[in-house]
């Protein structure tokens, strides 16, 4: 019933850098960000090797279903292999493969100047802190943008 009146986001797809592990943060309506890109219906984020992307894109609230949004590590040769979402519930996970858990969105500043969305691309025995739930390493990281 709650899906009938939340509206549905556009797709997306996540391309990290192979072999990234980390704190992926995405914020949002940066006029120095990077231009919004589209491939097959998907919006296109490009995660950079700091973790760290500055979109034109606006926030992309609402509800999407499995195959909606995809996240996958892309070599040097843009080939692509995807990384699934970890599922608390699922307990034949292999310790070793590469999953993406916590995934957050959110806002900040002073005046709430701006939106992000985050994500931790781990694995299941990686030990990574969550930035946005620092104050001093959020704005470590909002430095590391040129937003600060």
């Amino acid at each position: 019933m709650t899906a009938g009146c939340t509206p549905k986001a556009e797709k997306k797809k996540y391309r990290i850098p192979y072999g990234f592990k980390g704190q992926v943060f995405i914020f949002f309506n940066r006029a120095d960000g990077a231009e919004k890109k589209y491939e097959n219906g998907f919006r296109i984020y490009d995660i950079p090797t700091n973790g760290i992307l500055k979109t034109q894109f606006s926030p992309n609230f609402g509800y999407l279903t499995k195959g909606e949004f995809i996240y996958v590590y892309v070599d040097s040769l843009g080939n692509e292999t995807e990384l699934k979402p970890y599922a608390r519930d699922n307990f034949n996970v292999d310790k070793n493969e590469v999953y993406i858990t916590a995934e957050e969105t959110g806002g900040g500043g002073v005046k709430n100047e701006y939106q992000y969305e985050t994500f931790i691309v781990k694995t299941v025995s990686d030990s990574l802190t969550l930035v946005n739930r620092n104050p001093s390493l959020m704005d470590s990281i909002l430095r590391k943008a040129d937003m600060k």
